[in-house]
Parts: structure tokens; sequence; C-alpha cells
């Protein structure tokens, strides 16, 4: 199959089955440890008692509901990055404080205790706070993937305390109803961000060209390293970015540089944009 965004022929390399495998080991080790765990009580209930964890668990919660004011209130005084027609990378390194970036990130592992909240107590008022947080994580520009993994980590304890079958609910009409309309939510905030970024009339393009570099991106990556063992140099200076000045010559830029046509490259770097989540 011929890859027309990067210029080169894919083959089967493997890749696939060794994630997948990886991916196999490590759910049998999370459900080994999660069984054993199960029976061992290491905290005894009159040491530790259950209004020490409901006090525990209200702290987080005020946290959470801080980490969300304050996104907030950076939207407020720097605005959204689709008003500067920049994405969310350039918005965080060059616009807004980058420690609010770090607050973002916290909240992605702390909806988990709104989650563990809400299947404990079923009180619609957490449903109310992990939406409020959506939206605060919206309005500082996240617009898919860091939405998509908040609600999928908001789910794990409900679906683990709730005993839910993912299965059934899957043959839900409303399940696949608010699935779908969720999917073309995400979808629709990441199209709005490439029409501020590259105008109504290249959008589609951009985001196409964003969406399918991505997966390249890593088969080409994986052509590229194969089985052999780079030189500490190059690990140094290009993918830690040790004593390199060059902003795109190391990290994730350095990996798109290797394996994108010099257009396609030019126009992201351009923008301050990296084609995939994988880190900069």
């Amino acid at each position: 199959m011929y890859f027309s965004e990067i210029g080169q022929y894919a083959f089967l390399s493997g890749a696939t089955a060794r994630i997948l495998s990886l991916c196999g080991v490590i759910i049998l080790f999370a459900y080994g440890s999660f069984n054993i765990l199960m029976k061992v009580y290491t905290v005894n209930a009159a040491i530790f008692p259950w209004k020490i964890n409901e006090l525990l668990l209200s702290i987080v919660i005020f946290i959470y509901i801080l980490c969300c004011c304050t996104l907030f209130g950076v939207a407020i005084k720097y605005g959204h990055p689709n008003d500067y027609g920049v994405d969310r990378f350039y918005y965080w390194n060059n616009i807004a404080p980058k420690q609010a970036e770090y607050i973002k990130f916290s909240m992605s592992q702390l909806v988990i205790f709104i989650g563990l909240s809400y299947s404990l107590t079923k009180k619609k008022k957490y449903i109310v706070l992990f939406l409020f947080s959506l939206v605060s994580q919206y309005s500082v520009g996240e617009k898919f993937t860091g939405l998509l993994s908040a609600i999928m980590v908001f789910l794990v304890p409900i679906v683990i305390i709730g005993n839910i079958r993912i299965l059934n609910y899957l043959k839900n009409a409303k399940v696949i109803l608010f699935s779908v309309l969720t999917g073309i939510g995400l979808f629709f905030s990441a199209y709005l961000s490439y029409v501020a970024i590259g105008g109504e009339h290249n959008a589609i393009a951009l985001f196409l060209n964003r969406l399918v570099l991505q997966a390249q991106l890593w088969w080409s990556l994986d052509q590229l390293s194969g089985l052999d063992i780079k030189s500490w140099q190059e690990i140094q200076s290009h993918f830690l970015g040790l004593n390199n000045d060059e902003p795109y010559m190391k990290g994730i830029f350095y990996i798109m540089y290797l394996v994108s046509p010099y257009p396609v490259y030019q126009w992201f770097t351009e923008q301050g944009i990296s084609m995939t989540m994988g880190g900069q």
C-alpha cells in the first residue's frame, strides 16, 4: 500500500503484532494483580475508618474544582487558541502560562476520583462536575485526545464498581446514540481548530493530514528504527534534546522531519503543531 502523505510504500512489519503482544501482557498482569490485591487487606478499618476516606476524597474533589476554575481563569485572561489562529501546542508554549498546562494534565488523572465518587453515591452532581471539567479543558484548547481520555478514565471506576458488562451496553440504542454524538462533537471541535489555523477552505485537508499522518508517523518510525540500536549521540541530541538548540530537530519534530515530505513538515513546524500526542 502506498502512503501518499509520507511518500512511502507500506508493508507488513510486525509492529502491530509486537504492540498487541505487549498490550496483552500488560492487561493480563493488571488482571492478575487486581485479583491478588482484592484478597489482601493491608489497612484495618478500625485504624483507617470510612470517614477519613470520605475526607480524603472530598479534598481531591476540591482540588479538582480548583483546577477547573484555574483553566477557566486562563481562558478568560488569555483566550482560546482559536482566537489566535494557533494550535494548543503553540498556545501553551508561547501564550498561556506553562504551569496551567500541567494542571490540565493533572486533571486527566484526577478525573478518576470523580468517576469513583459517582459510582459510590450515584449523585448527579458528579456528572455535572465532570461535564464542567470537560468544558474547562475545551476552553483552553483541548479538542479531541484529552477530552476522549478524560471520558474513558471517568468511566473506568463506574464500569468496575458497577460490574458493568460492556458488551451488553454496546447493544443498547441509547449508548450507541450517545457514543455517536460524542464522537461527532469531538471531531467537530478538532475541525473548528483547523478552521482557525488554516481557514475554512483548508480545514478539512489539514484535519485529514493530521489524522492520517499520526498513524503513518509511527509506521515510518518503526521502519526507520527497526531493531538497530541508535548511537548515544543521536539519542542525546535528537531524541532527548540535550545540547540541541534547534527546537524542530529534536523530539517528535525530529521524527516528523525524518518521515514526512518537507512541505508537510514545514507547515506543521511553522504552526508549532506536532503530528501526534507523543510529546515534543
